[in-house]
């Protein structure tokens, strides 16, 4: 698990070695363990890596290049089936001087170009930097896993695994629709940032520049219709033990696993705690009060005393409001969450005992597992489900973006021709909805939040629930499997039988959850009112100064109204981190 940045001077008549030096300091927080900086200034080539070592602790160093020179490859993530790929390799006749993947990433290229990445299973993000066809390649695996951005003009390339890197040698003018994609969303979703004319590459993407200019492919595309078949116990528990132990066994240093008191998490800590009896592993949980346990505490508790796994009760009550400001700065972007201080202080911890960790993500978006999901699915049509589904993922209440935004004029009709047009299923919402779910929602919202508050502290998180099979498992059985059933995870919970923990058999969703009422009128009170009245940074993010004065006088306490004090609260925190950096 690592991170890359990247200049790719057009005219070749500058010199960006400061600048690619200032853009990997920036995030080699992704790398503690060595940082690199390969520069051809004839060439206009400027790339710099650092390394948070997983695999081949001691070897596979990057940027790598080919054998020939012709090639040169940076990549972050992992690759769960390189030994396999590499094997097959090997009976081709091929060698390799190293232990890890970047060599075998290489080779795959060399024989069969870009579309060798159909061929991985992992999380990764690449750069391919071809210097016989004079192009570069970024690529981002089908999940969106791991982030990739993108500033391109007439005189530069820039590339990064994280926005700020970019932002520090880019200056970057505020992209206003972004602020209504935020609003309406919680996240901005690929291809757009915060900044104009700085993109994400989206989830099973890859992008070319060459002499052409720019191409966007999608070289991962799930067949809309299944040849579905019932679910099996024995199939279900062969495949999720498969995919969560060897995501655990592909490293050479010692994983954890973040245990939230949900079913999830708790079946990735039952099957290693059951297979791997005497490897090395403990399980961390968060809490916001010293002496009162909330329930997904109580549980997570509770399951790691059954299947004896050293276990970490993390209280966040003092300090709390740093990891605040350290989640906004990490972030990058706008980000709507009332989950983040708690990534950012679990993975914090972590951090102190272990180099990565197993987490349950991914698993909702396979098992129609969200309530505003299945709000949505008892529409009939795909236009009605969008408009149950902007009502259930939104966090704006009583008060629509439109009101909160100055001489912007959007709609939600916008939002779906731009983003989620190309998931749309005709007269099928139900696979319409997974689709949106897996390919927008998930890799920009739920994975964006994990990737980057876990490598902030240095900590990989791995996703065994977003393992091919197993996602290609879950996706040939029908909607209504999950559906039917008011709790969506009762067939994860009959797929591992008899030996699932009794705490975790009667449970519901267990996120990490924080006390955001309690902040709202009490410790961030004075925050809140300052960065409510900051009429430069409402005017810098297009609101509109009196709806957002109304907003916080109206404040009563209701649901309602701490979702939109928190939703801009963070917005305008993120504003003020973003001009003080």
């Amino acid at each position: 698990m690592c991170g890359f940045v990247g200049i790719i001077d057009k005219k070749k008549n500058r010199d960006y070695t400061s600048a690619i030096n200032l853009m990997i300091d920036r995030i080699k927080h992704r790398g503690p363990d060595g940082q690199k900086v390969s520069i051809d200034k004839e060439r206009g080539i400027y790339l710099g890596f650092c390394r948070l070592a997983m695999i081949d602790i001691q070897g596979s160093d990057q940027p790598a290049h080919s054998h020939n020179n012709d090639v040169v490859i940076m990549f972050n993530g992992e690759i769960y089936n390189y030994i396999q790929l590499r094997l097959d390799l090997e009976k081709q006749g091929y060698s390799f001087k190293t232990m890890g993947e970047i060599e075998v990433i290489i080779k795959l290229y060399e024989l069969y170009g870009v579309s060798f990445v159909d061929k991985l299973d992992g999380m990764f993000a690449l750069c391919i930097v071809d210097l016989k066809q004079r192009k570069t390649i970024l690529v981002r695996d089908k999940f969106g896993i791991k982030p990739l951005y993108y500033y391109e003009n007439s005189e530069m390339l820039v590339f990064s695994s994280e926005l700020k890197a970019i932002k520090s040698v880019v200056s970057g003018d505020i992209e206003k629709f972004s602020i209504y994609l935020y609003l309406n969303l919680r996240f901005i979703p690929a291809p757009y940032t915060i900044y104009k004319d700085t993109f994400k590459v989206k989830a099973g993407e890859y992008v070319i520049f060459d002499n052409i200019g720019k191409r966007n492919c999608q070289y991962s595309v799930y067949n809309k219709e299944y040849d579905y078949h019932r679910f099996s116990c024995e199939e279900f528990f062969q495949v999720i033990s498969d995919n969560i132990l060897s995501t655990f066994k592909c490293s050479d240093v010692p994983l954890g696993i973040f245990l939230s008191g949900g079913v999830d998490s708790g079946i990735i800590a039952t099957i290693l705690a059951g297979s791997l009896k005497n490897q090395k592993k403990a399980a961390y949980c968060i809490d916001y009060s010293a002496n009162m346990k909330s329930d997904e505490v109580r549980v997570a508790n509770e399951v790691a005393e059954f299947l004896n796994i050293p276990y970490h009760n993390i209280c966040l009550q003092d300090g709390v409001f740093g990891y605040l400001d350290k989640s906004v700065l990490s972030l990058d972007e706008p980000f709507y969450s009332t989950v983040s201080i708690s990534t950012m202080g679990l993975s914090e911890h972590a951090a102190q005992d272990v180099k990565g960790v197993l987490t349950g993500d991914g698993s909702d978006e396979l098992v129609y597992g969200y309530k505003y999901i299945r709000n949505a699915l008892s529409q009939t049509n795909v236009e009605d489900m969008f408009d149950t589904y902007f009502q259930g993922v939104g966090w704006l209440k009583y008060i629509s973006a439109s009101d909160l935004m100055r001489d912007i004029h959007f709609t939600q009709a916008d939002i779906v021709h731009t983003i989620f047009d190309d998931c749309i299923v005709t007269n099928n919402p139900k696979e319409t909805l997974r689709r949106v779910e897996l390919f927008k929602r998930l890799p920009d919202y739920h994975l964006a939040r994990v990737d980057r508050l876990s490598m902030a502290n240095s900590l990989e998180a791995r996703l065994p629930y977003l393992r091919k099979n197993y996602v290609d498992y879950m996706l040939s059985l029908s909607a209504n499997t999950f559906i039917q059933s008011k709790d969506s995870k009762l067939l994860l919970k009959r797929g591992i039988g008899g030996i699932l923990p009794t705490p975790l058999r009667y449970v519901y969703k267990k996120p990490f959850t924080a006390p955001v009422k309690r902040w709202i009128e009490n410790d961030l009170k004075d925050d809140i009112i300052c960065v409510f009245n900051d009429y430069g940074m409402l005017e810098r993010m297009g609101l509109d100064r009196r709806s957002v004065s109304r907003v916080l006088d109206q404040y009563q306490g209701d649901y309602a109204d701490i979702s939109n004090v928190w939703g801009i609260y963070l917005l305008l925190k993120w504003c003020k981190t973003d001009l003080k950096n």
